[in-house]
């Protein structure tokens, strides 16, 4: 996990200019959801949106549906990633509303 927030620090460092505090709330919520025990089930993928003022994380099942996530979708300006809390592996997303078509219809 150390590698994984390694990663996400070094993208908020680089893109986040204010509230760059929302990045422990990230770590904090991808911890719990890891530290859950193996009876749990919880979703491998979460979507993570990083912004200049700030970042948002949830499921990527979410997205379509979440308010938030669509108001940020049309922001150019704004860097998407797919986090697989399986691998602990983060990617990024460079057209995320043509990612999350193609994921819908496989």
């Amino acid at each position: 996990m150390d590698e994984l927030f390694k990663k996400m620090e070094g993208i908020v460092n680089r893109y986040v200019k204010h509230y760059k505090e929302d990045f422990d709330q990230d770590k904090q919520n991808i911890s719990e959801i890891l530290d859950r025990t193996c009876d749990v089930v919880y979703e491998r993928y979460l979507f993570w949106i990083v912004r200049q003022d700030g970042t948002n994380l949830g499921y990527k099942s979410n997205i379509p549906i979440s308010a938030t996530y669509s108001y940020y979708l049309d922001d150019a300006e704004n860097r998407y990633y797919i986090i697989d809390l399986e691998e602990q592996t983060i990617q990024y997303i460079k057209n995320p509303v043509e990612y999350l078509i193609k994921v819908k219809t496989n």
